[in-house]
């Protein structure tokens, strides 16, 4: 059995993540700061319990984690943005990963094999006005993903991130209005993305359906996928 964690999975893109992880055939643990397993990923406490009721519920084996949970704000320039906001931002996109990273790590590397995939966004690649603090916290999750990568080399454990441009979700609305939403990608692409990086490093081995290198920034657009390659000091 294929285990998976999924990081807000109430609704929109970590929605359809966990649908698509268990129609391959994982046994997945999704959660979000609602519903039936309710885990405030910015609480290392509530991070450190569920990932032992997994790990209790699930044999030992965690297979692959998603940190799929975000937040935003509607957009406005910085030097009206809310202080709450840009904590609110990193807490969740940049605590809230590596709390799960931390604890999900060790086993992963005592099984040898696992898939981590940070869901980030183009916006931390191509920062975006009017989203100082989300574009800030986003960078900041690929320059934790890579690090966490380059840590994990001599291992069989994929560390990635994926990084959505615009789509139709709730988060888009939220931001830039719900006349914006459905003019964006359909997040079911992003979904199926992250499914196949599910299935190319697990318990039977690496699928050669795709290359990718630990560290990878894959930049997801309505047509194309960019693939920002990690660098290394020269």
């Amino acid at each position: 059995m294929k285990v998976a964690i999924v990081t807000g999975t109430s609704r929109g893109l970590g929605q359809l993540i966990e649908s698509n992880l268990r129609d391959a055939g994982y046994h997945v643990f999704g959660c979000s700061t609602h519903g039936p397993r309710a885990v405030d990923v910015r609480d290392r406490f509530q991070v450190s319990k569920f990932v032992a009721d997994v790990l209790h519920e699930a044999g030992g084996r965690i297979d692959v984690l998603v940190n799929n949970a975000g937040v935003i704000y509607p957009s406005t320039p910085l030097e009206t943005t809310m202080d709450e906001d840009l904590i609110d931002c990193l807490q969740t996109h940049v605590h809230g990963p590596f709390f799960m990273m931390k604890q999900v790590i060790p086993v992963m590397k005592a099984q040898k094999s696992g898939v981590i995939v940070n869901v980030a966004s183009k916006s931390g690649v191509y920062t975006t006005p009017g989203l100082a603090a989300y574009s800030a916290s986003k960078a900041a999750l690929i320059a934790l993903t890579q690090a966490t990568a380059k840590e994990l080399r001599e291992t069989n454990i994929l560390c990635v991130a994926v990084c959505p441009a615009a789509m139709n979700t709730y988060l888009r609305a939220k931001a830039f209005g719900r006349e914006a939403a459905p003019l964006s990608m359909n997040p079911q692409r992003v979904a199926d993305l992250v499914t196949t990086i599910a299935n190319l490093r697990s318990t039977h081995g690496f699928e050669p359906s795709m290359e990718l290198a630990g560290g990878d920034c894959i930049i997801v657009r309505k047509d194309k996928l960019e693939i920002e390659t990690m660098r290394d000091d020269r």
